[in-house]
């Protein structure tokens, strides 16, 4: 599909697996430069790899999305690495497998952050 983002720089939270990663690869596709970040190095690598192998220019970062400062780094190394940002997209998440009535306080404020 084109849908002219050539060129576009695009950000993705939790982009080293999951939806975020299949998302990156989707805007690399259509000629974009991605920037993901997550908190496993490995799976960040190995997905940077698969987005420059479509011909784009990727930036990775190790950052937890809960620490605001950090992400404002993570921007401003976005921006110096590969201009300004078109495209943000708020992936990262967690989830606990329990029910509703199971989940503690921390896990609500984990989730939360």
């Amino acid at each position: 599909m084109e849908l002219n983002l050539t060129g576009k720089v695009v950000v993705i939270t939790g982009g080293g697996a999951g939806i975020g990663k299949e998302t990156a690869l989707e805007f690399a596709r259509e000629g974009c430069r991605v920037a993901i970040c997550g908190r496993t190095l490995k799976k960040l690598e190995d997905t940077k790899k698969e987005l420059e192998a479509l011909g784009g220019k990727a930036y990775i970062e190790v950052v937890d999305t809960a620490n605001v400062p950090a992400m404002e780094i993570f921007a401003d190394n976005i921006h110096r690495e590969l201009g300004d940002i078109d495209c943000w997209v708020n992936n990262a998440a967690i989830a606990f497998a329990k029910s509703i009535e199971d989940i503690t306080e921390n896990d609500w404020d984990s989730m939360m952050a």
